[in-house]
């Protein structure tokens, strides 16, 4: 399984959602409110960055017209997670609105994982392992955790 750049140089990066996947998330309280951090994936987005990955943080916190609030608070945002990285992380990794194509994966909590090329849902095919369903979706499954096709 290759991490396909899609032809761009540069260094591959990964994503961590903010809301929801490194901060608990029960609802939108405003620009200045971001949620206690959860442990396990703070934890890895630490040791992530500290094996030497690159790592940023992806939000829709901080694209260009979210007006949430009712103006324009982007860089408001970044300035309330960038306190909280320090707090919680230790560090302040870049803050982005945008995937790229040399992002190698993403953490968030709201994806739904597809087998490249497959259209099928990762999570329907490991359901059907998990109830000892032999099916094509099972095998397809089995398939690319095993050799990546």
């Amino acid at each position: 399984m290759g991490n396909d750049t899609h032809g761009v140089d540069g260094e591959k990066w990964i994503g961590f959602d903010l809301d929801g996947t490194l901060a608990e998330y029960n609802g939108w309280n405003g620009i200045s409110s971001i949620g206690k951090p959860i442990k396990p994936m703070c934890d890895l987005i630490k040791k992530l960055h500290d094996g030497g990955d690159i790592v940023k943080i992806v939000t829709a916190r901080v694209a260009p017209k979210d007006e949430r609030d009712g103006e324009y608070q982007a860089e408001k945002a970044r300035g309330y997670i960038e306190e909280w990285c320090r707090d919680n992380l230790g560090f302040v990794p870049e803050i982005t609105h945008e995937k790229d194509s040399l992002m190698e994966k993403m953490y968030d909590d709201r994806a739904v994982q597809v087998i490249p090329n497959s259209g099928i849902q990762v999570q329907e095919a490991a359901l059907h392992i998990y109830q000892g369903r032999d099916s094509d979706l099972s095998r397809a499954l089995v398939s690319y955790l095993t050799d990546g096709s």
